[in-house]
């Protein structure tokens, strides 16, 4: 067991929570936005999938793959870009998700060890 506790005064203690609670909210935030660019990758391959049966054209461009309708004046329907196609780019990125979940783990546990609820609204139990 450690004695760290009981060599800090309150305001120490109060500042460990607020930094420890800070940090989670960023891991929180940071979990999102990735899981929020594997959505993209969903969608766009989703609807990539769409067009293969029809009568679609694409532009092939530097950093986007057009896909064109046809029936709407070659509009574009649907950009996807070229790093949707890269492997180690969608490797990377659920490999940072599993990061994010795993250090979200260790910071609930931090939190809980100092007596705060990680589940809770805000944090902020003194």
């Amino acid at each position: 067991m450690s004695t760290w506790r009981y060599f800090v005064t309150d305001v120490e203690l109060k500042a460990k929570k607020w930094d420890m609670q800070e940090e989670a909210k960023a891991l929180r935030a940071r979990l999102a936005a990735l899981e929020d660019d594997l959505k993209k990758f969903a969608v766009s391959w989703t609807q990539l999938g769409r067009t293969c049966s029809s009568s679609w054209s694409f532009q092939i461009g530097d950093k986007n793959l057009e896909v064109l309708n046809p029936s709407q004046n070659n509009s574009v329907f649907l950009t996807v870009p070229w790093a949707h196609f890269d492997a180690e780019t969608i490797k990377r990125l659920i490999g940072d998700i599993q990061q994010a979940k795993n250090a979200i783990v260790e910071s609930d546990k931090g939190l809980r060890a100092l007596g705060v609820n990680p589940s809770t609204e805000g944090y902020i139990t003194f």
